[in-house]
């Protein structure tokens, strides 16, 4: 997987540079502050994995370059995710429907890894009542659909408003079907950017924001797949029995053993060097994605990854900073339901850039501004005219 990884890597950089795509000085701060912390690493430990951290390099270069050869790239991503939950719901059915028989059906035409995986869908059998699309977990499907609600708050003037709330319904749809306790929790907040997909009344477009809010309370006192989850969660951690360190809060936790021996730099990107720390097992298995990325560059890599994801939210909702506040609250949320920074997708917020709009309404009006001076604390320009519509 990694010579995979950083063959697309090179690709796609040999392609940025054959269309002179300018870099603006926000990712030459990024790109450059991972590459100091990794340097600091390998010179305070004495020693580097050579193939995590170029694994490492390879994703976010991928991450910058599809940024930059991508035009419109939030909404491309928004219409890949609605028409990735709409083919999702058949084959979810079909789950349901032959209690997971479908698997063993299509097995002989799939792809083994370890359940089938046939095209467009992962039959995982121990996911039979949670829709996971063609993602190994159905949490991973959750977070990616949530990212997208995110770019949808702030592209929606892109798209014709039956289009807008069909988009808006069919994520909200596909994100229940996962039964993820972190796309249920972060879920309602990431309708707060879609009062809108009910219309112009205020009042009636906050209702599906308090209904969602309503739903969680009552999901999680009554669900056992989200209440009783956490609960014996808790517990397990208490009890410290078997595998505890495995749940999100046991991983945040165990990880703190690592933060605390190099709090600001952390450990780089080879679970193989925290063994003397830690349990290697735990290590490449645990869950809680923002504590091992922590422990994996320390506070001042968490720091970069926050402010240059906050600056490209705020570029992505045209220079609003509650929204870019909000959407950044969000993905520190689901990352601690799964290690998502693993994954070039959510590397890319810090490189995502200012939409300009034409013609309300119109795609194919859509364009990028060129870069600006769009670093930590620099200046925006405005990226549409007029007024904006309120997020409710």
């Amino acid at each position: 997987m990694r010579p995979l990884v950083s063959a697309v890597a090179f690709l796609l950089l040999a392609l940025l540079i054959a269309k002179r795509v300018r870099v603006s000085s926000r990712d030459v701060s990024i790109i450059s502050g991972f590459g100091a912390i990794l340097a600091v690493q390998a010179v305070s430990l004495g020693t580097i994995g050579v193939l995590s951290v170029l694994g490492f390099i390879a994703k976010l270069l991928t991450a910058f370059a599809v940024v930059r050869l991508i035009r419109n790239f939030a909404k491309v991503y928004v219409d890949a995710m609605f028409w990735t939950a709409t083919i999702s719901f058949p084959f979810f059915a079909l789950m349901i429907a032959t209690q997971g028989r479908i698997a063993s059906m299509v097995e002989p035409l799939s792809f083994k890894v370890p359940d089938p995986f046939f095209l467009v869908h992962y039959f995982a059998s121990p996911h039979l009542l949670q829709n996971n699309s063609y993602f190994w977990e159905p949490g991973v499907f959750a977070g990616y659909l949530v990212v997208a609600l995110i770019f949808l708050g702030g592209v929606r003037e892109q798209y014709s408003f039956r289009r807008y709330r069909l988009i808006v319904f069919v994520l909200l749809a596909a994100v229940a079907s996962t039964r993820s306790t972190g796309g249920y929790l972060m879920a309602p907040l990431a309708m707060v950017f879609h009062g809108k997909a009910m219309g112009k009344n205020i009042v009636v477009r906050a209702v599906p924001v308090m209904v969602a809010i309503a739903g969680l309370i009552f999901v999680y006192t009554s669900s056992d797949f989200l209440g009783k989850k956490i609960s014996n969660q808790f517990e397990e951690v208490q009890g410290q029995g078997n595998g505890w360190q495995l749940t999100r809060l046991g991983s945040l936790l165990y990880d703190f053993r690592l933060i605390k021996e190099r709090p600001l730099i952390g450990w780089g990107p080879d679970p193989d060097l925290q063994n003397a720390v830690v349990d290697q097992v735990v290590t490449h298995r645990e869950g809680n994605g923002l504590s091992k990325f922590t422990a994996s560059f320390g506070f001042i890599g968490v720091a970069l990854f926050m402010a240059t994801t906050w600056v490209g939210f705020r570029n992505l909702f045209h220079g609003k900073t509650r929204l870019a506040t909000l959407a950044l609250i969000i993905i520190v949320g689901m990352l601690n339901d799964e290690p998502f920074l693993s994954f070039s997708l959510f590397m890319t917020l810090m490189f995502l850039r200012r939409p300009v709009l034409g013609t309300a309404g119109s795609s194919s009006a859509a364009r990028y501004a060129p870069d600006g001076p769009d670093s930590v604390g620099g200046h925006l320009t405005p990226a549409v005219s007029g007024p904006l519509n309120p997020v409710i």
